[in-house]
């Protein structure tokens, strides 16, 4: 029962590190409705300033979007070139 209860906290810490990002996926996704592709990077620029380390599924997402809104493959290489480096 020990080992269960020592990898408990992990996985819970990694389960909210899932949420979040989760979460901030969702939050870009509205701005980038509202107010168009700035309000996402908004979202995404406070998200990475963050102290939590978020998952790589942020960095993805917001290169997807950059690609598929503004057709600009070379801001999304980036995008994707700064998550791999996290």
């Amino acid at each position: 029962t020990n080992q269960v209860v020592n990898h408990q906290p992990n996985n819970t810490i990694s389960h909210l590190k899932e949420d979040l990002t989760l979460a901030i996926i969702q939050q870009m996704h509205c701005h980038r409705r509202v107010e168009g592709i700035v309000g996402a990077r908004t979202v995404f620029t406070r998200a990475r300033k963050l102290t939590i380390p978020l998952g790589w599924q942020l960095y993805a997402s917001s290169a997807l979007m950059e690609y598929y809104c503004r057709r600009d493959a070379t801001v999304a290489g980036k995008i994707f070139e700064l998550g791999m480096s996290k």
